[in-house]
């Protein structure tokens, strides 16, 4: 199987906004659940379970919830191959989370304890950019990582977070910069509402309206309120300690990496730059933008590669299991 980009979406940024506008997924009968973290916050999960079997975890990107359509696409693709599916909003993503934490590319503890509350099941997990981030910092962490996970699969995840975000800072991508970081203000504005009507100390943490439209890069976003809230020095300490590329050559899960070469989100490196384990498969196509992967000769007919090859590989993996 290899990727063949549409003809009509040759242009990466095509590519990766394209989708969100392309597609209408109707996923009936969803259930929310509630999981608690290690730390006494909460996940909200969207399930398509029946309680046996196994279970696919899906993890959305930045700015992104359980019903992003790249997520519910997946899932859809999953249900109707016969799979449990769970599909994650991370803490915060959908309605203000209990503490004062956010989420962010290292936080793989939430992903564990997801994991962990699904029993005794095998579970492979799916995570979209930082999604993805925070699936290979936990596979690539034997030692946390549960062992009912059977399989991972990696879809456009930035690697080399310091020069990411760095690129995403510059010229050519900011209409992607202020999408998400109208969102990342939105979903503070939501958490500190909340926060001061609980009489929550650390509401005054978190910085007013007038504050917030001032924050127009994530260096200066994360600088003020991501690091700060989850215990780093300031931004670029967050990006060093949380970047993926630092345990990629410790992953003994059977692991899949999608990655674009003109994912107009990323700069170099694309791909892994340390040793690379034998449980680990980098698939670096030709085209696919950011999430995108969007082959097929019609709009009316697209067809979407990342889904068909994540079935495919956590198929192959469940059967050995």
């Amino acid at each position: 199987m290899s990727f063949r980009p549409a003809w009509w979406l040759a242009n990466p940024h095509l590519q990766s906004i394209i989708p969100t506008r392309l597609r209408r997924i109707d996923l009936p009968g969803r259930a929310r659940a509630i999981v608690r973290t290690r730390d006494q916050d909460e996940l909200l999960v969207e399930q398509l379970d029946t309680g046996n079997g196994p279970l696919v975890i899906l993890l959305h990107g930045l700015g992104g919830c359980a019903s992003s359509l790249y997520v519910t696409g997946m899932q859809s693709a999953f249900h109707q191959a016969g799979y449990n599916t769970w599909a994650w909003n991370a803490r915060g993503a959908v309605r203000p989370n209990l503490r004062p934490d956010t989420y962010h590319g290292g936080r793989f503890a939430d992903v564990a304890d997801l994991v962990d509350s699904a029993g005794q099941r095998p579970v492979a997990l799916v995570g979209f950019s930082l999604g993805a981030a925070m699936l290979i910092n936990l596979v690539g962490r034997p030692a946390a990582c549960p062992s009912t996970v059977k399989a991972a699969v990696a879809i456009s995840c930035p690697f080399g977070f310091v020069k990411n975000a760095a690129h995403l800072d510059g010229p050519s991508t900011w209409l992607y910069r202020r999408y998400l970081l109208g969102r990342l203000r939105r979903m503070t504005q939501r958490k500190r509402n909340w926060a001061v009507s609980q009489g929550l100390d650390w509401a005054r943490r978190l910085p007013d309206d007038a504050e917030l439209a001032r924050l127009t890069r994530f260096a200066d976003f994360d600088d003020r309120i991501t690091a700060p809230l989850n215990g780093f020095a300031d931004a670029t300490d967050l990006y060093r300690q949380v970047d993926p590329d630092q345990v990629v050559s410790a992953i003994q899960t059977p692991t899949l990496v999608v990655q674009a070469d003109d994912d107009p989100l990323f700069t170099a490196p694309l791909e892994p730059t340390g040793i690379r384990p034998k449980s680990l498969t980098l698939e670096l196509t030709s085209g696919g933008g950011h999430v995108g992967f969007v082959q097929g000769r019609w709009p009316w007919s697209a067809e979407f590669y990342a889904q068909t090859r994540a079935l495919e590989f956590v198929r192959a993996q469940m059967e050995r299991t």
